[in-house]
Order: structure tokens, then C-alpha cells, then sequence
């Protein structure tokens, strides 16, 4: 078997790379009754694998290119604030704003005459802040709860008393407990 790649292959690999799907990245390139076989001839070349482990690098990589502009984003966002936009003694639009504060920035408003700024509206940095913590995994809102034993393993297992567990079980299933019991004294009447 041939070590050569023909850009049908290059073009299978890349496919590949990207959906994880032998049968759709075969029709694609190949036609749309390409035997499975084919993935195998095509993955069993040492050139193959080569350039399929260079194909992923390179997305992964792209892909922590652009988590990193993302989260630099956010950050940008978060530290802007009005005085880097406007002249706080003049009141004006200021002229030299550096550019990664433009990230902040939602809508500018323009009077119609006069072409001045009305009003600048800025994104949210609460959401821009939560949006950091959840990408860093600093903040998670989804909690486990779920408890694999069942409740005998839990009370079996428990610190609590076997008093607590009997009056807990007779007000769950509304059986009176000996403190909600009175005792009657019968009386006969000798009417």
C-alpha cells in the first residue's frame, strides 16, 4: 500500500478531523457509496496519521487562540469604565480611545444636527464577569444532588439516634408519637 495522499485524502482527513464521522466524511469527498473500507486504507498510511495529528493540532490550537481573544475580550469589558470614553471636565466624546476599549462599547447615540454624541450605551460587565467565571470554571451554577443509596443505607449510615428515626417515621407516616398520646380513664356510670 501507498504512502502517497492524494487531495482526496487531505480532504477526507480534514473532514474527518472536524465531525468524527467515518460513513458522512466518506460521502462527502468520496461519493456517496464509498465503503467504510476506504477510511481504513486511507487511515492505515504512515502519512495519514501524520497529517491527521497535524490537522488536529492546528485546530486546537486555533481553538485556544480563540478562548484566549475571548476571555481578553471579557476582561477588556470588564475594566473599561465612562472616564476612558468621555472628557469628565468637558463632557466631550474623547478622540483617542484605545482600541481594546472598544469591546465595551454597545451604541452610541448622535444628535442628528449637530453630529454629537447623545449618549453611549456600554455592555453589561455583571454578565461579562460571570461569563469569565463560568469559562475559567470558577463558578457553577449545576449542583449534584443525586444520592446513590437508598434510604435504609442512609439511616443505617447516619449519626442520628434510633429515637429521632422512629419519632421522624411516625410523623411521616402520622402515627402519633407517646408525648401526642392522652390516656383516658373510663368511668362507669351506675345510672
Amino acid at each position: 500500500m501507498a504512502n502517497y495522499l492524494s487531495e482526496h485524502d487531505i480532504k477526507y482527513l480534514h473532514r474527518f478531523a472536524e465531525i468524527h464521522d467515518e460513513r458522512k466524511a466518506l460521502s462527502e469527498v468520496f461519493g456517496a457509496y464509498t465503503p467504510l473500507k476506504r477510511h481504513d486504507e486511507i487511515m492505515a498510511k504512515p502519512l495519514a496519521r501524520k497529517k491527521f495529528n497535524e490537522i488536529v493540532d492546528n485546530a486546537v490550537k486555533d481553538m485556544e487562540k480563540s478562548s484566549s481573544a475571548s476571555l481578553k475580550r471579557l476582561m477588556n469589558i470588564q475594566s473599561a469604565n465612562l472616564s476612558d470614553f468621555i472628557d469628565l471636565r468637558t463632557g466631550d466624546f474623547k478622540d483617542d480611545i484605545p482600541q481594546h476599549y472598544m469591546d465595551a462599547i454597545k451604541s452610541v447615540n448622535y444628535d442628528a444636527k449637530t453630529g454629537a454624541v447623545t449618549q453611549i450605551t456600554l455592555v453589561d460587565k455583571l454578565k461579562a464577569i460571570e461569563t469569565s467565571l463560568k469559562f475559567t470554571g470558577m463558578l457553577n451554577k449545576k449542583i449534584d444532588v443525586s444520592v446513590n443509596l437508598s434510604i435504609t443505607e442512609q439511616l443505617a449510615s447516619s449519626t442520628v439516634g434510633d429515637d429521632e428515626v422512629d419519632g421522624f417515621i411516625q410523623n411521616l407516616i402520622g402515627k402519633p408519637t407517646e408525648e401526642n398520646v392522652i390516656e383516658v380513664e373510663e368511668v362507669e356510670n351506675d345510672d
